[in-house]
């Protein structure tokens, strides 16, 4: 399976699966956009049916030869680990051995950062780190700049970069190689890494994003007060009267771009949510034509407001698992290829649109990209970035030189004339002429550095560096020749290398006494939605070892009408140590409570990081059914020798005035006390009080009430103080309940416990959907607090297992409502009188 994805990352980047990625799989929206489509399902499906008929008959268990099987696969081991070692791309190497491999050698490099002898230089001589944009203003203009960001782009795809390579033409985009023609195309033009944020912040800020797999600098970024923040293109433009404006495809929250683009200085951010109109059904938002004919109207908007502006456009379309029709990809290769031509075909709709409006007689179009989907046959494709501007007073043409990503801010600077306004941003201008080469740096699959002309250094996990040499003394080129460094050259190539990583990661947050607080979402309103939206998801943080760190929410539910209600849910995931990657620290013995009203929860917890976490990203979603603020949503790490366990230091929710504290249950989980008062009926439907009593196994609650998802769910409760319990009386417990069975399923069966108590089975047999269960509590077995009734399962399918739809919810028993009184006459019949 693992295998089966890197086959996917191979045909999306170019390059197998890196298990530092596998933490985007807890992310809900992520997963399901990716499997939307994949390469080859049939074959897939294929080689697991034939892997397991072989492995599980014995015939073919007792034909193992173990003493000729334990040799061939000890030399094959070996083999793949050298060969591995010293690959620099996947080509030469197992893609499942590499994956592996490269996550050891890249966490144990980072776990020895700190101690090894390098020498660092004041990063202010470092020539990577310089601004060689003349100071002095130029002429100033009020020319509108319209940046648009293609997912994935390289330019690799534009005839005249083939040609000035010498590469033979592919002829992909043949739209956007016509504009081309008339623009100044910069065909040597790098992204520094991967990952769309990354490469975001690389051009709206002028500075190298990290070339580790390390915590952004974007959510570094916004962990600084306003004051501190250095001033990317964005606000410097909003200083001199321009509306900035970002627009993109994809969900804002995803990678927190919805808090990043307004700290920055866009004025106006929106989303997946602003459209109205998508040609084809694409999880990760609008397909790119209607990304591109909808994105017209935003111009049109921004000229009626009558202050020049800044517009940046992101597309998704060209992303795994691209936005296309299967029947428009019969005409290409691959399903890639073809969403790479779809939005090529999509370019001169908006062109046209923006000429009819005269708005491009005043305007600066660039076209660029924020990390390249890889250019097979490149050494460092994974980097070919794009480059092209065209606009009053742009000269068409060749641009001859080496540029990334980080001279975008500074180039639209020096053309608006305000190269001086930008004085602590890095980089060259695209509009200059610069007599001497310069070094850049880059990473993907390895690190590389431009050395001189057509030479590149790159060093892989393994410290294990070479010479790519380009046959035509340029950047990038139809053949290399590859050099193998060794001894005291491999040494000063990967030192070099190192040092340069280092200084360019450098963390744009001092914490204090070993400290670290990260603040994911901060006083934030999220309006009502459908489904079940991330609030923050995407982006992650490194957690080094022996840290205890803590979890904090706060947030308030906003309904004054009191008739709509709010769940949230939290998952987070994180790599411990090496080798220990994928495991789960998790919420799931966290029980929130549903909030309507003015509800106000706060919740704060805390675990122990032994071995330190990589890519630890704390997600949290809610069911908005109005609007809900979140106050804070924060980690605090600290570094102690001192082990804690896992604990929940507060969980509280506020509600009319009072203030309900948590209790932990039996089964280990935490949630808001609930008091229950004898005889009264619990309403679990999402507007009664039972959904406070769900603890583990449930989904969220429905107008109806709400369904089990788990072969085990329980639910607690304490009966109110002043009641008085006898236990020596027999109560009676009355579920009402709707079982999910059906032609396909159908049977479910099962048991129902009270405090670890056996009460008796339940069993349903299709058509029989509807019962009420009723059984009798033995004495003695009711408490005045923390009573937990436990739903157990023998055996349960999801609509997805049934082929009935796409749920993958172990659907049982829905609970409408639940009732426990007295077993005795007298009582019933006061009840029925009262």
């Amino acid at each position: 399976i693992v295998n089966f994805a890197s086959i996917e990352s191979i045909l999306a980047l170019n390059k197998p699966l890196s298990i530092s990625d596998l933490h985007y799989t807890t992310n809900g929206s992520f997963l399901e956009n990716t499997l939307q489509a994949l390469a080859y399902p049939t074959a897939y499906a294929l080689i697991l049916i034939l892997f397991l008929s072989f492995t599980l008959t014995s015939k073919s268990l007792k034909s193992i030869k173990l003493y000729l099987s334990i040799p061939l696969l000890t030399a094959a081991l070996i083999t793949t680990y050298f060969s591995t070692h010293n690959a620099t791309s996947w080509l030469q190497a197992n893609p499942l051995a590499l994956t592996v491999i490269n996550y050891y050698n890249i966490s144990t490099n980072q776990a020895s950062s700190t101690q090894d002898n390098i020498q660092f230089s004041n990063t202010a001589d470092n020539p990577l780190l310089k601004n060689e944009v003349a100071s002095s203003p130029s002429k100033r203009n009020k020319k509108n700049v319209l940046l648009i960001v293609l997912e994935g782009i390289p330019g690799a795809y534009i005839n005249s970069i083939q040609d000035y390579f010498d590469i033979s033409r592919n002829n992909i985009m043949p739209n956007l190689s016509n504009i081309a023609q008339n623009s100044q195309v910069t065909p040597s033009f790098v992204t520094h890494s991967q990952q769309t944020i990354r490469g975001l912040y690389s051009m709206l800020c002028g500075d190298y994003s990290k070339q580790s797999a390390v915590t952004p600098k974007s959510l570094e970024y916004l962990q600084l007060d306003s004051e501190n923040r250095r001033q990317c293109l964005p606000q410097l433009l909003a200083n001199e009267g321009y509306t900035t404006a970002y627009l993109q495809a994809a969900n804002l929250a995803f990678m927190s771009k919805d808090q990043f683009m307004p700290a920055i200085g866009f004025q106006e951010v929106d989303g997946k949510t602003w459209f109205k109109d998508q040609y084809i059904k694409f999880g990760w938002g609008p397909d790119d034509r209607a990304f591109l004919e909808q994105a017209s109207t935003r111009v049109q908007q921004l000229e009626k407001q009558g202050n020049p502006w800044f517009l940046t456009l992101l597309t998704v379309g060209t992303h795994h698992p691209y936005a296309v029709t299967d029947e428009f990809s019969q005409d290409y290769s691959n399903r890639k290829e073809a969403a790479v031509a779809y939005l090529d075909q999509a370019i001169p709709t908006l062109m046209k649109q923006l000429k009819d409006m005269n708005v491009l007689d005043n305007t600066l179009v660039v076209f660029t990209s924020d990390e390249s989907h890889g250019v097979k046959g490149q050494p460092y494709g994974n980097n070919w970035g794009l480059n092209i501007m065209t606009g009053p007073d742009i000269k068409p043409g060749i641009k001859t030189g080496l540029y990334g990503l980080s001279d975008t801010s500074l180039t639209i600077l020096d053309y608006l004339g305000l190269g001086d306004k930008g004085a602590h941003l890095i980089g060259r201008s695209l509009l200059r002429d610069y007599p001497k080469n310069r070094e850049l740096s880059f990473h993907s699959t390895m690190g590389f550095q431009y050395q001189s002309t057509g030479s590149v250094n790159g060093c892989n996990s393994s410290g294990n560096c070479f010479i790519f040499k380009s046959e035509n003394k340029k950047l990038f080129s139809s053949h290399y020749k590859r050099e193998v460094l060794t001894g005291d050259s491999n040494h000063k190539a990967y030192k070099s290398l190192r040092t340069t990583a280092q200084q360019l990661d450098r963390s744009l947050i001092t914490h204090n006494d070993n400290i670290q607080n990260w603040s994911l979402i901060n006083k934030k309103l999220f309006k009502k939605s459908s489904g079940r939206p991330s609030l923050s998801n995407g982006s992650y943080i490194n957690i080094p070892k022996s840290s205890k760190v803590t979890i904090t929410l706060s947030a308030q539910s906003q309904d004054s009408s009191n008739n709509n209600k709010n769940t949230i849910s939290l998952k987070h995931q994180g790599f411990i140590g090496i080798g220990k990657y994928n495991k789960k620290v998790s919420f799931d013995n966290i029980s929130l409570p549903v909030l309507s009203g003015n509800d106000k929860l706060s919740l704060e917890y805390s675990f122990y990081a032994k071995e330190g976490l990589t890519h630890f990203s704390p997600n949290l979603y809610a069911n908005i059914n109005n609007d809900l603020f979140v106050d804070s949503f924060t980690v605090r790490i600290e570094q102690t020798d001192t082990p804690t366990p896992f604990t929940v230091n507060h969980l509280s929710l506020e509600s009319n005035g009072n203030t309900r504290l948590f209790q932990k249950n039996k089964d280990g989980s935490y949630g808001i006390i609930v008091n229950y008062t004898l005889g009264d009926n619990v309403d679990f439907s999402g507007a009664g009080t039972g959904s406070q009593m769900l603890n583990s196994g449930w989904s969220s609650p429905e107008k109806w009430g709400v369904w089990s998802n788990s072969k085990k769910s329980e639910l607690s409760f304490s009966l109110q103080p002043d009641t008085e319990l006898n236990n020596e009386s027999t109560y009676q417990l009355n579920i009402k309940t709707i079982a999910y069975v059906n032609k396909e399923k159908n049977n479910l069966s099962g048991t129902i416990s009270l405090n670890g108590k056996p009460l008796g089975p339940f069993q349903f047999l299709h058509p029989e959907r509807k019962k009420t269960l009723v059984y009798s509590i033995p004495p003695g077995v009711l408490q005045k607090s923390n009573n937990a009734v436990t739903i157990t399962f023998n055996q349960l399918k999801s609509p997805d297992n049934l082929g009935l739809s796409n749920d993958t919810r172990l659907l049982g028993l829905g609970l409408k409502s639940m009732l426990i009184e007295p077993d005795n006459v007298f009582y019933r019949i006061t009840s029925l009188w009262q």
